[in-house]
């Protein structure tokens, strides 16, 4: 009697007390979880009942609690542990912290979260996009099962947007649906006609004639045209809709000439025969356009190495651009076949396309979506952190407190790259084909056939040695220049003791170089002498930084021998 007491008195804050009192009796109402959703619920269909309008700030605290309420019925303990503010952030978080949850939650409780996401999709309260992007997660996560009882539970709108996910994932049965959207009517449902008319052209390359804008009749005729196609293939293409929704696949014909095309490329891509490699993948693209291996490997082959290797400027800018369009293209596309790690590399490598044309923040999306689908991969993190470089650095409209907090961001991936390539070198005993992790300079589907656990480990430590240039350089933009001496002297005892590594001057002579620099900006020019002529002397006689930095410190200091002995 004394809780159910208690509850009354809450319940009697939120709708007359103050703001602060409101507050806080909506954080007990909803501590008491379900034993304060009876009277919740009465006390909010008595305000929906009342004669006088009622305070839209008091049905909003009780629509949160029973939101809430809701929430725990379709949160796992998995995801909670995950997300500790789970509750919190769906429920009083902003637009973008929503989107910024589910986009991490999804992918990685891909099987646990479908009931979450069934729940959001249905809350007519909840945001379009955060409903959108829900449908569209369980598309891409190829989640077809869920999105045809979602379709077949709802109506209007939220049924439309079921079946334009369904049919772009190649389950066919809601075609009906995308049928009837051509016949809405008025010119401001035109954007809707055409968004169907495009779905049905994306698998059927065939239009009938029907334009979103057209007249009436016109559309009519064509909408026809469309019912009778439909008639006549619905048994074809229910039957293959079953072979997607079973997760069941035929290899065409045209599928395996396309894999061996695309398996000879890259035999001439490991054995530098670059422009053949080219070909080969050129005809495996073309011999069947639905595999998605033979683009992603296309893109990084044009961007990766021939446009390195070009020595014209626009045929090297032309490839880019083509490797760019190639991806954007996959990324805008429906993919049904495409599996989470195919859609982490096609994030990755348009992350990677994206940055080498400085196009940081735009890079930095695709670079997130990519860690979402696999949050142990290394290059994805370290794609994140370095577009947080770059926007730090970049010409933009930046404050000075913007780009302090983008440093700090690239600080906090590289410390994440370094702890995941720790716990990567301590775990390496011998590694499967699977359990190979995924580095930058790894071709697509990583070569596994051909690595062992010894070139893993050089590549990982390269990596990590690396990181300690990556952080020294940002702590000296920080003004922080003890902290970067800290990181390139960690940098040089992980080279030193390296087993793994065989041509240690070039990463020893970056790692000095950066070293002499800060040193000479904290005014030990003794230090940076000593650094600069170690470079040049020992290990990289071209270092133009290290040449000039010992010529211009030498002369100062011969200056100063010369001052201090005429005083």
């Amino acid at each position: 009697m004394e809780l159910a007491n208690q509850m009354d008195q809450a319940i009697g804050m939120v709708i007359k007390g103050e703001a602060t009192e409101a507050r806080q009796a909506e954080k007990f109402l909803i501590q008491c979880g379900i034993f304060s959703i009876e009277k919740v619920q009465q006390a909010a269909a008595g305000l929906k009942q009342a004669v006088e309008p009622q305070d839209t700030r008091i049905q909003g605290v009780f629509d949160r609690i029973l939101h809430v309420h809701q929430l725990k019925k379709v949160v796992t303990s998995a995801m909670q542990s995950s997300e500790p503010r789970i509750y919190m952030e769906l429920t009083y978080g902003n637009l973008d912290a929503r989107e910024s949850l589910l986009k991490v939650l999804y992918p990685k409780f891909a099987d646990e979260s479908i009931p979450l996401a069934k729940h959001i999709i249905s809350n007519e309260q909840e945001h379009f996009r955060v409903r959108s992007l829900s449908v569209e997660i369980l598309r891409r996560l190829n989640r077809n099962k869920a999105l045809l009882e979602l379709y077949n539970d709802s109506a209007g709108e939220l049924k439309l947007v079921a079946a334009v996910a369904l049919v772009r994932n190649r389950v066919f049965f809601p075609i009906p649906t995308i049928l009837e959207a051509l016949e809405i009517g008025g010119e401001k449902n035109s954007n809707i006609r055409a968004l169907a008319a495009g779905i049905l052209r994306d698998f059927t390359r065939q239009s009938f004639g029907f334009k979103a804008e057209g007249t009436p009749e016109a559309r009519a005729r064509a909408v026809a045209k469309w019912r009778q196609w439909w008639k006549e293939n619905t048994q074809q293409l229910q039957a293959r809709s079953l072979l997607v929704l079973n997760n069941k696949r035929i290899e065409t014909e045209a599928r395996k000439e396309s894999r061996e095309f695309w398996v000879k490329a890259h035999q001439f891509w490991d054995g530098g025969r670059l422009d053949r490699a080219g070909t080969y993948l050129r005809e495996a693209r073309r011999k069947d356009p639905s595999f998605l291996k033979a683009h992603i490997s296309y893109a990084r082959l044009l961007y990766s190495e021939l446009a390195p290797a070009e020595k014209d400027p626009e045929r090297k800018a032309l490839m880019v651009d083509e490797a760019e369009q190639i991806l954007k293209g996959l990324v805008e596309s429906a993919l049904p076949d495409a599996t989470g790690q195919d859609l982490h590399l096609i994030y990755f490598e348009f992350g990677n396309v994206l940055r080498l044309k400085g196009e940081y923040s735009e890079a930095l999306k695709q670079y997130e979506d990519s860690f979402a689908l696999n949050p142990s991969s290394i290059p994805s993190i370290l794609g994140v952190a370095d577009c947080h470089w770059g926007i730090a650095t970049g010409k933009n409209d930046l404050s000075g407190v913007e780009r302090k907090l983008e440093m700090q961001s690239a600080l906090e991936g590289y410390s994440l790259a370094e702890k995941k390539i720790s716990e990567t070198l301590g775990s390496i005993q011998v590694l499967s084909a699977a359990d190979i992790p995924q580095l930058e300079n790894l071709p697509f589907e990583r070569r596994a056939h051909n690595r062992n656990a010894l070139l893993v480990r050089e590549e990982l430590e390269k990596e990590s040695i690396r990181l300690a240039l990556k952080n020294a350089r940002v702590y000296r933009l920080q003004d922080l220049p003890k902290k970067a001496v800290v990181a390139l002297r960690r940098g040089l005892q992980t080279l030193k003791a390296s087993t793994e590594l065989k041509e240690k001057n070039p990463i020893e002579a970056e790692l000095r170089a950066m070293l002499g620099v800060v040193y000479e900006s904290m005014g030990e020019d003794v230090r940076a002498v000593k650094e600069y002529l170690r470079v040049v002397r020992d290990l990289d006689r071209t270092n133009q930084v290290c040449r000039r930095g010992y010529e211009r410190l030498r002369k100062r200091l011969q200056k100063k021998e010369t001052t201090a002995s005429r005083g």
